[in-house]
Order: C-alpha cells, then sequence, then structure tokens
C-alpha cells in the first residue's frame, strides 16, 4: 500500500462526502491537511493522517449536533482504508478563544483542500496577531507547556496496564511523539520554527550542543521509522522511555535556568 496514494484517496472521499452531505456542506468551512503527512514524513503503520476541519459554530463554540455525528459517521466510513485517520475539529471561537498559538501556527502551514485558502490563511494570520504572540508571551506559554506534556507522558507511562507488543508500542510511539514535540518547543522558545520532525531534531542538537546524548535524537528517528515492524518488549520501552525522560527533563531545565 503506498500510503500516499490511500491519502490522496481518502481526501477525495471526503470532499465528496461533505458536497454531497447537506448538513456539512452548510457547516465545513476549511479541511486541510496537516501533520506528518502533509510534510511528507509519514510512516507505513506508524502515522495517523491528521486532517484539520475548521467549523461553524454559535457564539459560544458549539457545533450543530448534527454535525459531530455526520463527522463520526465518515470517519468511520474512512478506516477501510486502513490508516489511522485524526479528525482536528475545531470552531474560529477555539482558534480564539483557546488553541495556543503555537498550535495556530502549525495549523497555519496546512495544505487547504475544502473552502478558500485565502480565507484560511487570513484566517490564521488575524488570530495569531490578536494573541501577541511576543517573546514574553511565547516563553511564559512554552513554559507552561513542557511541564505539563511532562505530567502527561508520566501519567500514561505510571499508570499503563497493556503490556501486550500492540499496547507497548502504543505507549512508545505516544512517548516518541511527545519527546519530538517537547525538542520543538525549546526551539520555538528560541524562536526556531521548523515543519519537519527530523530538521526539528538536528536543529536541537546544534542549540543544545550540552545535551549529553546527540545519539538518542537519531535513536528517536530510527525507532520512529522501523516500529511498526520492529520486535517490542517491557524492557526495551521502559528502557528507551527512561531515556526519552531525561531528554524531556532536560528541556524542562533549559526553560525555566
Amino acid at each position: 500500500m503506498n500510503i500516499y496514494k490511500t491519502q490522496k484517496s481518502i481526501l477525495k472521499e471526503i470532499v465528496f462526502v461533505i458536497k454531497n452531505n447537506l448538513i456539512l456542506k452548510n457547516n465545513v468551512i476549511n479541511i486541510a491537511l496537516v501533520g506528518s503527512f502533509q510534510t511528507k514524513e509519514a510512516i507505513k503503520n506508524y502515522s495517523d493522517l491528521d486532517i484539520l476541519f475548521i467549523l461553524k459554530s454559535d457564539r459560544f463554540g458549539e457545533i450543530n449536533p448534527e454535525v459531530i455525528s455526520s463527522l463520526k459517521k465518515m470517519a468511520e466510513r474512512l478506516n477501510r482504508h486502513g490508516i489511522e485517520i485524526s479528525f482536528l475539529s475545531h470552531t474560529v471561537f477555539e482558534f480564539r478563544h483557546y488553541v495556543d498559538a503555537e498550535y495556530l501556527i502549525h495549523y497555519s502551514w496546512g495544505k487547504v483542500f475544502y473552502g478558500s485558502k485565502k480565507y484560511f490563511s487570513g484566517l490564521f494570520d488575524k488570530i495569531i496577531r490578536a494573541k501577541n504572540f511576543n517573546d514574553k508571551n511565547r516563553k511564559r506559554l512554552i513554559r507552561y507547556n513542557i511541564p505539563h506534556a511532562r505530567f502527561n507522558l508520566l501519567r500514561k507511562y505510571i499508570s499503563w496496564n497493556d503490556f501486550s507488543e500492540t499496547g507497548l508500542r502504543k505507549l512508545l510511539k505516544l512517548y516518541i511523539d511527545g519527546t519530538i514535540e517537547i525538542c520543538e518547543w525549546i526551539l520555538i522558545y528560541k524562536k526556531i520554527f521548523l515543519k519537519n520532525k527530523r530538521d526539528i531534531l538536528k536543529r536541537f542538537i546544534s542549540e543544545c550542543k550540552d545535551w549529553e546524548n546527540a545519539e538518542l535524537l537519531s535513536e528517536i528517528i530510527e525507532t520512529r521509522k522501523i516500529m511498526a515492524n520492529m520486535k517490542i518488549n517491557r524492557k526495551k520501552t521502559d528502557l528507551l522511555i527512561q531515556k526519552l525522560t531525561k531528554l524531556i527533563n532536560y528541556c524542562n531545565k533549559k526553560v525555566y535556568e
């Protein structure tokens, strides 16, 4: 299976469903491809297909329940393609009042395949400016995001009880993706914005020369690449998560120095 051919088929099917469903047609403003498929870093049996939906809502951000139901049915139907699909369904209300500026910047890089591209780019430009993403606010946000992400990862690890090979693979994927995101926050803290995961880790090494285990960044990329086919056991999983935890702790210290 060529995952990028499958991705194109999925996007075409989404557009077809939207155009032929009156509820969705009247409530979906934009749809854009984001994440590793958009940056051409997707890995078979590892990467999710992340699709951003911008939906209409009332002035409090509430979405018509029929829209939610229709999107759920479409997502269930698309699962037959064999790719894990994540519908990132947001309203303009959420962009203005909830979503971090850092995430908005990532969303703004999305490849629009439904709705007006001009509206999409103008919306994000306007909201990011309104959030006043200056040096002070950016650093304060990251000082919150890194320890919060660390807490969530540790919580998952401590309470994890599925030690089957599939369960361990899910846990390791969660940690690898979370660690890459935390490394990216360190770069954003320094006002460096990059799209590709490999570029993020490569730049992290050059920016953080006092990090003692540069080989771990290569190990992260390699493990991500082969994880779907590699043999995973609890001992190896624990060992790699301990290494990743040291890197996460290092990142946390860097923003509080």
